[in-house]
This record gives C-alpha cells, sequence and structure tokens, in this order.
C-alpha cells in the first residue's frame, strides 16, 4: 500500500517530523512485507498566469481597502474560474485515488498469488523430501531414537507429537508399540474430576496403541506439598497399568502419597509381570509396606530411601532378587551403624543376589560411632560377583563387610569422589588425616579377593608400603581403575590433590622385566589411571608409563595373557587429565608424546578429559 505525505493543504496524512524537515516536498512510501521504500518530489507553486490579477491580489493582501469596480469584477471572474478548475481537480483526484485503489487490489491478488505460489513451491519440494522416501519401518525406527528419556507424555513431545504431522506418520506412529509402551505421569498439586478424566483417556490410549506389549510407568510426585484428598482416586487410576507393568518407578514425596501404596490391595496377578521395581521415598516410612511381596518375576530392584530405618519396612521378594541397586541418604538423627547392620541384613536375605551397587551419603559426613561394638553376624553369599560402594561419610566403614564372605566376587569397586578412603592392611586403622576422611581394612575382604578380576578404586588413599601387599590379594586381577592419593599435603595445585601412582608404575615394571622375582599382578591386562600433574613429578612420569607398557606387554607375550575384548591386545593404558588444572597446550604435549605406546602392535593407549568434580578437593 502506498501513504503519501506531504503539505496538510494536499489534504493527505502527514506525520509531525515529516511536515517539520519537508515543507516544500511530498514524499510517497512504499510499505512492503520486509522493508518501507519510498520517493520524494518537490512541491510546485501555482501561479494564476495573469499580471492583472496577480497584482491585484498582491495589492489588497493583508489591507482594509474596498476593492474597485473593475478590480471587483476581475476578482469575481477569477473566482468563477478557480472553483470550476477546483471542481475539475477534485474529479481528477477522486479517479486518481480510485486508480490507486483498483492499483492496490490489483498488487494485493498479485501478492497473493505470489505467495499461493510460493507455499506450493515448498509443498513441492517437501513432496520430494528424503524423509518421504523412507520406507515405514525405517521411519518405525527413526521414531523410537526419539523418544523423550524421562519425560511426561505430553502433545508437544513424541509419540503424541508424530501423530500430527501427517496422516502417514499418524498411521505409523499408532501402529507401532514400541512408541507407546514407556509412560511418565505426574502426581500435580490439585486433582479434579476432570484431571482423572483426561488422565483415565490417556492410559486407555496408552493401552490400546501399546497392542498387549508390557509397560514402563514411572508415576512421580514432583512437589513435595501436594495433599490433595483425591490421592486414592488417582492411584486406582493408575493401577489399570499395573498388570501390563514390566518396569515400575514410584516417586513420593509426601507420607499421604505413599499411605495409599500401603493401603492399596493388589489382585492376585496386579504384578505378574514385575521384573524391575524403583523407589524414590524422600521421607520416613511408618508402616510395612508389602505391596510387592508378590511379584513372582521381580528381579532387579533400586532404592533412594532417606534414612535408617525405613528399608526394613519395605517386605519384597528377597530370595528372587538378583540386581539391587541401593542408596540411603543419611541425616544428623540417623545412625550409620544402624544403616550398615540393615543393608549386611538385607544382603543376608538376598541369597541369589549377583550384582549389588550401595551408596551412603551424608552432607554432614556422619561417621560410625568408635563406642559401638555391637556384634556383626558374619555369613558368606555364594553368588555375588559385583560390588560397587559409594560413601559420603568419615571414619572406619570396616563395620559394613565385616565378617561378610564373597568367594564368586570379580567386580570390586569403592566409587565415590565426596571423600577419600584411607585403605590399609593394618588391624587397627591409622589415624584420619581429615575429618572428611575415610577408612577400610582391606583384610575384611581378603578372603573374597581370591576370584577378583575388575578392581576399581576412586578417590582412595594408599600408603607406598602397603601398595604391594593389597594387590599381591589378586592375583587373578585382569583391570584395575585407580585414582589413588597421597595425603601429603606438599603434593596439590591449590585446593586440589593430586594422583600418586608411582609405586604401583614402578611396581608393574620391575615386577614385569625382572623374571626372577614373583610376578606383580600377573593377569593384568587394563590400567586405567588419572594423569598426576605436578611439577615436582610432571616430567619423570611420562617416560615412566612407557616403560611399564612396554615392560608388560613383554610379559604378557610370554604368559599369553591377552584383553578378552580384543585378544590382539596385550595391555590397555586409559588416563584422565583434569582440564581445570592442566593447561590444554601441556595435555596435547603429554598425550603426543603418550602416543609412541600405540606404535607397539599389542598395546593401546586412550585418554579423556575430566573437571575439577572429578578429583577430591581438600577440606
Amino acid at each position: 500500500m502506498a501513504s503519501h505525505y506531504g503539505s496538510n493543504s494536499l489534504g493527505l496524512p502527514l506525520s509531525p517530523e515529516i511536515h517539520e524537515k519537508c515543507q516544500n516536498q511530498v514524499t510517497v512510501v512504499q510499505r512492503g512485507f520486509d522493508e518501507d521504500s519510498g520517493k520524494s518530489f518537490p512541491i510546485i507553486a501555482v501561479n494564476s498566469n495573469d499580471s492583472i490579477i496577480d497584482s491585484a491580489l498582491e495589492n489588497y493582501k493583508g489591507a482594509t481597502t474596498p476593492l474597485s469596480s473593475s478590480d471587483a469584477a476581475v476578482l469575481n471572474s477569477f473566482k468563477a474560474h478557480c472553483t470550476e478548475e477546483i471542481d475539475d481537480l477534485i474529479k481528477e483526484k477522486e479517479h486518481i485515488r480510485k486508480k490507486i485503489v483498483d492499483l492496490c487490489c490489483e498488487l494485493g491478488t498479485l501478492c497473493q498469488t505470489l505467495k499461493q505460489k510460493k507455499d506450493q513451491l515448498d509443498l513441492a519440494q517437501s513432496l520430494k523430501a528424503p524423509i518421504r522416501c523412507l520406507p515405514p519401518e525405517v521411519l518405525n525406527y527413526i521414531f523410537e531414537m526419539c523418544l523423550p528419556f524421562d519425560q511426561k507424555m505430553t502433545s508437544f513431545a513424541a509419540p503424541l507429537l508424530l501423530c500430527q504431522v501427517s496422516r502417514q506418520w499418524r498411521d505409523i506412529a499408532t501402529q507401532n508399540p514400541m512408541l507407546w509402551n514407556s509412560l511418565s505421569v505426574d502426581v500435580p498439586e490439585n486433582i479434579d474430576q476432570g484431571f482423572l478424566e483426561n488422565r483415565n483417556r490417556l492410559l486407555n490410549l496408552v493401552l490400546e496403541r501399546s497392542k498387549g506389549n508390557l509397560l514402563s510407568l514411572e508415576i512421580q510426585q514432583s512437589k513435595p506439598y501436594s495433599r490433595s484428598t483425591r490421592f486414592s482416586s488417582l492411584l486406582d487410576t493408575y493401577s489399570q497399568l499395573f498388570p501390563r507393568c514390566r518396569d515400575l518407578e514410584i516417586w513420593s514425596t509426601t507420607p499421604a502419597w505413599f499411605r495409599c501404596f500401603i493401603d492399596f490391595i493388589p489382585a492376585e496377578h496386579t504384578f505378574s509381570n514385575l521384573t524391575d521395581l524403583s523407589f524414590n521415598i524422600t521421607h520416613n516410612i511408618y508402616r510395612k509396606f508389602t505391596l510387592f511381596q508378590n511379584s513372582p518375576k521381580l528381579d532387579v530392584v533400586a532404592f533412594n530411601a532417606r534414612g535408617s530405618g525405613n528399608i526394613p519396612k519395605i517386605v519384597l521378594p528377597y530370595p528372587q532378587l538378583e540386581i539391587v541397586n541401593y542408596r540411603i541418604s543419611l541425616f544428623e538423627s540417623d545412625s550409620v551403624s544402624q544403616a550398615f547392620l540393615e543393608w549386611r541384613e538385607f544382603l543376608r536375605h538376598c541369597e541369589n543376589l549377583y550384582q549389588l551397587e550401595a551408596d551412603f551419603t551424608s552432607k554432614h559426613r556422619l561417621a560410625v560411632k568408635a563406642s559401638d561394638d555391637s556384634p556383626t553376624v558374619s555369613f558368606t553369599h555364594n553368588h555375588l560377583i559385583t560390588l560397587y560402594l559409594d560413601f559420603q561419610l568419615s571414619g572406619s566403614i570396616d563395620r559394613l563387610l565385616q565378617g561378610i564372605h564373597m568367594p564368586c566376587l570379580e567386580m570390586f569397586g569403592i566409587t565415590g569422589t565426596a571423600s577419600v578412603c584411607q585403605i590399609n592392611l593394618d588391624s587397627t586403622a591409622r589415624s584420619l588425616r581429615s575429618r572428611s576422611t575415610m577408612s577400610f581394612n582391606f583384610r575384611n575382604l581378603s578372603s573374597s579377593f581370591q576370584s577378583l578380576k575388575y578392581l576399581t578404586l576412586r578417590s582412595v588413599s594408599i600408603e607406598d608400603e602397603d601398595i604391594f601387599p593389597i594387590f599381591s590379594l589378586m592375583t587373578p586381577l585382569r583391570s584395575l581403575f585407580l585414582l589413588n592419593f597421597s595425603l601429603n599435603q606438599r603434593l596439590h595445585n591449590g585446593a586440589v590433590l593430586i594422583p600418586e601412582d608411582t609405586t604401583l608404575v614402578r611396581l608393574l615394571t620391575q615386577r614385569s622385566s625382572d623374571l626372577s622375582k614373583e610376578p606383580f599382578l600377573p593377569n593384568l591386562v587394563h590400567l586405567t589411571l588419572s594423569y598426576p600433574y605436578h611439577r615436582e613429578k610432571h616430567p619423570a612420569a611420562i617416560p615412566s608409563y612407557i616403560s611399564m607398557v612396554r615392560a608388560r606387554c613383554e610379559m604378557n607375550r610370554e604368559n599369553n595373557v591377552v584383553a578378552k575384548e580384543n585378544q590382539h591386545i596385550r595391555f590397555q593404558l586409559d588416563m584422565s587429565f583434569n582440564h581445570s588444572i592442566i593447561p590444554a597446550s601441556e595435555i596435547s604435549s603429554i598425550v603426543s608424546k603418550l602416543q609412541v605406546i600405540n606404535t607397539n602392535n599389542h598395546a593401546n593407549f586412550e585418554h579423556w578429559l575430566v573437571d575439577e568434580s572429578y578429583m577430591y578437593e581438600i577440606f
């Protein structure tokens, strides 16, 4: 559309800015979709072309003298002529305005046609898009890969979003039961009848489109202040999925919501297909919880509970459990000793358990009281193969594993970074170097290390004199992950301790080269360390690693020891670099020098970067 700006005498719209700056010109502006374009032209002065009339107008302008008869006759004739001319100009103006309107309509039609043609071109191009050429089985695979992880099912995410793209996509999405076998739902703050009806329709949709497949269901309660009187009605709505559930995850932040699970009475086959169960409970449990006691296929359980005294109230089919993730958050009012005893009792009941991960955390770094000498029951667990422990405590943690014999243990690890764990072989622990440090006597597990093949010791402290006797207990060991610190305050960068592996690397080198001595870790083929970046030892560390790898490759060749994953490799060295304290240029230089390891056809070196959260900070 064209807009005209100029003198107000033209009867056209004029902005104050243009009127002030453009007294003698008219500006025509063409407003487009993206930008405006304009053109200005000067206002031409209008004269009468008659000297008599011009003289009369000039003489009487601003005067009060009456007109003479001759001048009056001339002006009357001029007035009649002007009136006639104005009428003609008005007609011409309306004619031009009509032409402009007609042209604007024509221009609008052209613009609309142009837009339609562009849309048709876009549609034609989209019809030839590669994704339209993909067969349904490939689209099915893509749809399955784009499903959101741990997200409530909404119309703004797959799979419901896929149903809104096209008829073909809707048909493919609705016919693929794999897109509908995982559902995450929430417990809102306010639950009314309309919400229950909408949620019931969603569950019926999932049941229909999953076509009888087993489901994964997550019931979240993200708001701890939810106190609805309709909790029971909501659980009844969700319970229609229970018979089809293979995986079930329950979140509870309020006792009122969890009480509904305690009071819920399942039918005989309600949990007949349940194999994986997860609890996330952030409050105390006040009554026995037996909802899942009769779950014939349940063999994988994950606990995330608060405080000591709660997990024993959860009744499960313990003898059939095979994999457990056991996480406890301890507060100042809790007893670490009691939490350890509950864990031991749980382990004793799970007689067929073969994989266990346990995590004991406390923001206050609670410690086992030295005065606590309550007896512990010794027992043998014949099926446990994997055991990983994580702690955020202080003091001795010996009571956790004391007296437990695990003859089939192949994988063991202390995986925490929140606290350094001092490991020793003394009957009494050495004095702790820090209030946040833990201690553990490895002799408590010496009888369980006869078959150990994979060991992870992350954020530990082993004295130099204990390196050889500790690792000599693990002759079958094939893989070692070690992040060891010497609690010598001299060896640190700022507030971060520096990893210490000098003694271990020296023993691995010397005991591999000197065949007259008993081999040290004779089956080791995979070693993971963290680079000890410090001014005093950094220059000497690189050649020591290279010599160690060469010696181990030679010894493993003599003993015919190879990696299971790649039998061409006789020794693998992995190393992490803390890029928070090691300059990037230094990392590049170190890695390039260590790459010489890869020139050996039977050795391999790999590295990765970590940040300061990977390292232990001094408290």
